[in-house]
Parts: structure tokens; sequence; C-alpha cells
């Protein structure tokens, strides 16, 4: 089977977000036998037909099938139409995306999605099995067990985090409005907040709600686990509609393998119910009041051992966010869906 090879084809942008996942199929290829090769174009080659393809995007699977590949390997990495709703409120988009969508999953041999969640929506939504699939979360972290210790007053700072954009389904408001619940009832609570856009927009935001101990800057995704390793809390809030509730958002990766507690809603569904029982991840309401966060606040004034953070962190890397097993289990998948 060796001779048989998966071009792997991701020349999008979002390298920081999409290469450990995808280099993570390709090493699940390479140990079921394949041989693979990173491309940058599709074109089209009568020699396609007995060759694979690797692809991230909806509109890839057009180009693959345009190209000639006999068999086709798809990331789905969220809900496209219920994404562009989101941006355009246009039904007319939604209903063309849906379509396209459906066909891409009926042209692909072989289907990636990110959570259970997904799997099961899409299946009742478009009436079709999807035996031919493997479930991996999005991340790109390993466990960096040193950023439990390193920075000796970790968990007795209440150094809170937030690590993203301001566009509105991150909830930059409502999280400002969370945290400044939390200042006004814990002495030392501080807010860091990393935007790479309108700074200017994050602090009337933060003004709004009287945030008063707040740092604002932004890093390089080099540099961020430099600052996860100072923080103790760090918010992923999102609201209650599709795209949330499929997605597994790589910044939980983030946050527990740097030994940051997420501070999260229930609707990010898989990763809300995998650690349901996690005293360290702090599943609280999107517009709740200060009792809402009494778990915040009672790890705001505890003594924290760092070891038992990271025995709990630990759990959640020995499967969920295991390259190790993920590349196991996708190999056995792709034994036994991919067939020439």
């Amino acid at each position: 089977m060796k001779n048989t090879a998966i071009d792997i084809y991701n020349p999008h942008v979002n390298q920081d977000v999409t290469s450990y996942y995808v280099e993570t199929i390709r090493l699940a290829l390479e140990n079921a036998g394949f041989s693979t090769e990173y491309i940058s174009e599709l074109n089209h080659n009568t020699n396609n037909s007995q060759k694979g393809i690797a692809v991230i995007q909806q509109s890839d699977v057009r180009k693959a099938v345009k190209a000639g590949y006999g068999i086709i390997i798809r990331w789905v990495q969220g809900s496209p139409e219920a994404e562009s709703f989101m941006r355009h409120h246009s039904w007319i988009r939604y209903f063309i995306l849906l379509y396209r969508n459906k066909q891409a999953m009926k042209k692909s041999d072989f289907i990636l999605f990110c959570s259970e969640y997904m799997k099961e929506y899409y299946s009742k939504k478009f009436g079709m099995k999807f035996n031919n699939s493997y479930i991996m979360p999005c991340f790109n972290n390993e466990l960096d067990e040193n950023s439990f210790f390193k920075v000796p007053d970790k968990y007795k700072n209440n150094v809170f985090i937030y690590a993203g954009g301001l566009d509105k389904w991150q909830c930059f408001e409502e999280t400002a409005a969370l945290y400044s619940k939390i200042e006004k009832a814990v002495d030392n609570a501080s807010f860091r907040v990393l935007v790479k856009g309108d700074h200017e927009l994050a602090k009337q935001i933060l003004e709004k709600y009287g945030v008063k101990n707040y740092s604002l800057g932004f890093v390089p995704p080099e540099k961020i686990g430099e600052e996860m390793q100072k923080a103790k809390f760090g918010f992923c809030l999102r609201q209650d509609n599709l795209v949330n509730r499929v997605a597994t958002p790589t910044k939980f990766s983030n946050y527990v393998s740097y030994g940051v507690m997420p501070i999260f809603t229930e609707y990010v569904y898989d990763f809300a119910k995998l650690t349901k029982n996690s005293k360290y991840c702090l599943c609280v309401p999107l517009n709740g009041t200060l009792s809402d966060y009494s778990k915040i606040i009672e790890l705001c004034n505890l003594q924290i051992d760092p070891a038992q953070v990271l025995k709990d962190y630990k759990d959640l890397f020995k499967e969920y966010y295991s390259r190790d097993y993920h590349v196991k289990c996708m190999e056995k998948q792709f034994k036994k869906y991919i067939r020439f």
C-alpha cells in the first residue's frame, strides 16, 4: 500500500490553527501505509485517479473532484452555512452553502468531524450515517507540565486572560461584564486582554462595565504560551447557536495545556460534556449574576495545589487532546475505509 499516495492540500492562511491538526491526519495516513505529500495547488492530472487527497474546506472538495482524485478525505472544521448566516443574515446564502456542504459530504470518501454533536447534527440534517468518519477535536497543543509550576504564584494571583478578537460571536462584551462582577468581589483580580483588533474599542467595552484592573495588548502566536503561564483563569464564552454547538475551539486546548482554568458556557457541547466533573474547568451562564459565578470566586480564594490541576488536566490529554491516541485510532479507520 505504501505506493498509494495521498496529497495533503492546505494552502490556507490560518496555518497556526490548522497545521497541527492536518499534520496529525498526515501521520495517521503514513502509519496506515500511504505515502503523503503536501501540495499548494490542485491541478487535473490523469494520475490523480490513482491517488487520494485530504482537504480542509468545503470548496476544496469540488476542486478535488474536478482535479480527478480517486479518494477524497475531508476535515469538517465547522458549519459553513451557519457561519455565513451569522455574518450576512442571508437565507439565500445559507441554503446554497447547505446544499454545497451536503454535496461535499456525499463526494467525500472519509470525513473528519471535530465533535460528536457535529456528526450527530449532520447525520440527522442530511440523512447520512457517516460510518466512514472519525471524530477528533480541534487542538494544537501538547500538555506543558512545566507551565503549572514555572510561575510560583500562578494559582495565588487571580490573573484572568482573554486571547481572541472583538467579533460579536467571541462574546468579549459578555466577558468584560462577567469579569467586572468578579473584580468587585475579589481583591487581587486582574485582567490581561490580548486582542489583535481595535484596542480602542476593547478599552471602551472594558470601561463601559467599570473594569479597572486590566492590561491591554497583543502577542504573536509563538508568544502566547508565555502569557498563559502567568494566568490562572481564561475566558471562552459562547452564545447558544449552531456554530458554537458543533465547535471545539482550539482555545480550550491552549488553556488547559498551560494550566489555565477555562471559563466557558455550556453551548460548546462536547467540551462541556467532557469536563462536567472537572473541578478546574468552569462552566457558567452567559449573563449570570454574581451568585452564578460562586465557583470562580471560591477558586480565587482557595489555596490550589498545581499538582492537582495537572492531574485533572492530564486526563484530557490521555485521549481527547492526545495526538498519539488520535493517530492510532485514525490509522485503523483509514485502513478500513480508504480503498482504491
